[in-house]
């Protein structure tokens, strides 16, 4: 195929420079690896199986990892990087949690209401404020796609503010809301002298709201649009994430519901203002502000969060305290994007995905299985998260250069008391027969891939991603709210950090082995026939299954 002529390409290109690490040897080093892309037919379809090559009657017979290429290393440059770590080796290493808030450093209040109230000052001019509730998201909709309409009608009028002032206000206030399977979230940036203005509007509009009839219609019509949209693509948008929950909970639980639906048609305003009152309870909250004086917010919040008493609590279409594994099949057929798509020269592709049974964020495995998402990692054609980000991982390193995919990632979806452990990969219509080949080989050899030097690897990066993500005002708030709804306390980095720096590769292989202990559930968007049946997928699981068990004690 042509990607072969490319990546040979590739190689004479890289071994023009002046190579300095192992990481750019090893890229250069690619056409000396054998590939599946040497071979001119795809794997074949009129095999016994088409994983045929994966099945063994010993676990040893499955792919192992190929090492990276090592050769034009001197001793001395060996010597010097010895030299040098020795050299470090008296720096203390200090992070500086003060900016990223830590238990000390939150002030908690507990309203009379039952409102907690959290802050965070870190002497900026920037402030954040997020109004956080659980139970309150997609698993507990009254009516189908009520909580997606909800979301859209979020700011547009109040008994306060009407669409004029609101506008006014958005040209110096930052306000917004999201909606996910357990959550509903509010927040507004400003500068810190303006927390007047941002408690009353925050509170009317979400207390208050008045779901005026051109509001509930104009949003339907931009849900309808969003549809439309992410319908022309399916392989890369919200519709594979639907299949695949839909594949590992079924269609008659609340995690099994699709986030890309149309609301009921039977929805109206009366039915809004009831379920809003319903799910936006007092006992449910947290308002988190970063870069605000705590008395001064305990007081706004107290003054104008004042909820109505004695709601009835409607209940959901599916009980959202029942979300058993299922762990099935799910496939949307797909053959092609409209002709705007083919003009900005977006392809169309064909999405696999298979996905493992993991724990939810209540349950503290869910930090190896966190580290073995960072340590498999992966990316696409055009981006691997930025310049030198992720190029040391175990999809980078071993899949994406030896076969013809558009990307390749593993992905850790995590819920209150699941999750889903993923591995998903796409191509364009032409390559759809390696997808699956991919997906298994890493499934299959991920025991024998992952190192010590990459659990370390992947241990330093997750705590990078962690910073760094902390360092914006509004993380910080929504990661200080998240904690204080699920576990009554801010944790802080510290926590995360040090049960992180405590994984080891013995964790990282029970990880495996656990998510390897229930039936996967496979979803696939795109060429639908072109991907084995679910029977084949369970063939090699079930090798896999047992090879490491064998193992991993």
């Amino acid at each position: 195929p042509p990607l072969t002529i490319m990546l040979k390409s590739s190689s004479r290109l890289f071994q023009r420079l002046p190579l300095q690490s192992q990481q750019y040897r090893h890229i250069a080093s690619i056409s000396k690896k054998p590939s599946i892309l040497n071979s001119s037919t795809p794997p074949p379809k009129d095999a016994e199986s088409p994983f045929q090559h994966l099945k063994s009657k010993s676990f040893d017979a499955l792919p192992s990892l190929m090492n990276p290429v090592k050769e034009g290393f001197s001793e001395t440059n060996t010597s010097s990087a010895a030299s040098f770590q020795t050299q470090n080796d008296n720096f203390e290493k200090h992070i500086p949690v003060m900016h990223y808030g830590n238990q000390d450093s939150i002030s908690l209040t507990t309203l009379p209401n039952g409102i907690t109230v959290a802050s965070v000052d870190n002497h900026t001019n920037a402030g954040v404020v997020t109004v956080q509730f659980k139970r309150a998201g997609m698993m507990y909709d009254s009516f189908k796609g009520i909580s997606v309409l909800m979301n859209k009608l979020a700011f547009k009028a109040s008994r306060n503010y009407n669409h004029d002032q609101l506008q006014e206000l958005h040209d110096r206030i930052m306000y917004e809301s999201m909606v996910d399977y357990e959550n509903k979230d509010y927040s507004a940036t400003f500068v810190r002298y303006d927390l007047d203005e941002v408690i009353p509007l925050l509170a009317d509009n979400i207390l208050h709201p008045l779901f005026e009839e051109q509001d509930i219609a104009e949003s339907l019509s931009a849900i309808h649009q969003q549809i439309e949209e992410e319908l022309n693509n399916p392989a890369i948008s919200t519709v594979f994430n639907d299949q695949m929950l839909e594949a590992c909970f079924g269609k008659n639980q609340a995690l099994g519901q699709p986030t890309l639906t149309a609301p009921d048609t039977a929805i109206t305003s009366d039915h809004l203002y009831a379920y809003n009152r319903s799910v936006l309870r007092p006992e449910n909250c947290v308002i988190v502000g970063v870069g605000v004086d705590h008395q001064k917010f305990v007081q706004l919040c107290e003054k104008h969060f004042v909820f109505s008493e004695n709601v009835p609590l409607i209940e959901p279409q599916f009980n959202p305290d029942v979300c058993e594994w299922r762990g099935g099949d799910a496939r949307y057929e797909f053959t092609g994007t409209a002709l705007d798509f083919h003009r900005q020269n977006i392809p169309t592709l064909t999405s696999v995905g298979v996905g493992f049974k993991s724990a939810g964020y209540m349950d503290m495995k869910v930090i190896p299985a966190l580290v073995l998402e960072t340590i498999l990692g992966g990316g696409d054609s055009f981006s691997a998260g930025g310049p030198g980000k992720g190029l040391q991982t175990v999809i980078h390193k071993d899949m994406l250069p030896n076969y013809p995919l558009h990307g390749m990632v593993a992905n850790h979806q995590v819920f209150e008391k699941n999750g889903i452990f993923m591995i998903q990969a796409s191509s364009t219509q032409e390559y759809v027969s390696y997808v699956p080949y991919a997906i298994m080989e890493l499934i299959t050899s991920a025991i024998d891939r992952i190192k010590e030097e990459d659990v370390e690897r992947g241990k330093n990066r997750f705590q990078s991603l962690i910073l760094t993500q902390l360092e914006h005002p509004r993380s910080l708030a929504q990661s200080i709210a998240g904690d204080l709804l699920y576990y009554g306390k801010y944790r802080g980095v510290e926590f995360m950090r040090n049960h992180v720096s405590e994984v080891t590769l013995q964790d990282v292989q029970r990880t495996w082995k656990d998510l390897l202990a229930h039936p996967a559930g496979t979803a696939v968007v795109g060429l639908v026939n072109e991907v084995p049946p679910r029977q084949e997928f369970d063939r090699v699981l079930e090798a896999t299954r047992q090879g490491v068990n064998q193992r991993v004690k």
